[in-house]
């Protein structure tokens, strides 16, 4: 045999022999950093409602209205919100 034919048989055992290991790997992405209970709390802290209810109508916003709230926007002269205040508690 050749040299370029030995070149092409042992490329092409080298690429059999590397797809017949791929099946061996038993997960794509490694397992994720053991973390312990402190990253689900934080997750926790942060997140209001994790599984919140699904809506069947859409809020309340038209093409006609957005557009005027661009255009307030761009103009400058966006109405300011009510104030908002928080809840009594002592």
């Amino acid at each position: 045999m050749n040299s370029k034919a030995v070149l092409t048989l042992n490329a092409a055992l080298l690429a059999g022999a590397a797809f017949a290991l791929s099946g061996c790997a038993n997960m794509i992405y490694p397992d994720p950093a053991p973390l312990g209970n402190s990253s689900k709390h934080n997750a926790a802290v942060h997140i209001v409602d994790p599984d919140p209810p699904a809506y069947e109508t859409p809020p309340d916003m038209s093409g006609k209205r957005s557009s005027g709230a661009i255009e307030r926007y761009h103009r400058n002269r966006v109405i300011t919100p009510e104030t908002v205040e928080t809840s009594d508690t002592n």
